[in-house]
């Protein structure tokens, strides 16, 4: 579908979730690999910060980490990865 409106000319923007549920303990992989790769945003003491909206308690991607890749999400790498090539993204 993408590559039918980039020959039609219609630009798309990739939309990325930089908040992942906080889950530990129960095998949730993206809190798990942040968790293990560090790239969630801390506070100023060095904890994680971590803030409520739906589903609840939630951490956040640092926007440019090179762990995750340019962006900070590690979802914008395999929605690329799949061809799907986005004109931008927020």
């Amino acid at each position: 579908m993408i590559a039918d409106f980039r020959a039609q000319g219609i630009r798309t923007i990739l939309i990325t979730d930089l908040h992942i549920k906080k889950d530990p303990n129960h095998g949730y992989a993206p809190y798990d690999s942040g968790m293990k790769n560090d790239v969630f945003v801390k506070n100023p003491d060095g904890s994680v910060y971590v803030g409520v909206v739906w589903p609840g308690a939630v951490c956040f991607l640092i926007l440019l980490c090179q762990v995750c890749g340019t962006g900070g999400a590690g979802s914008t790498k395999t929605s690329s990865g799949m061809g799907r090539r986005a004109s931008g993204m927020i």
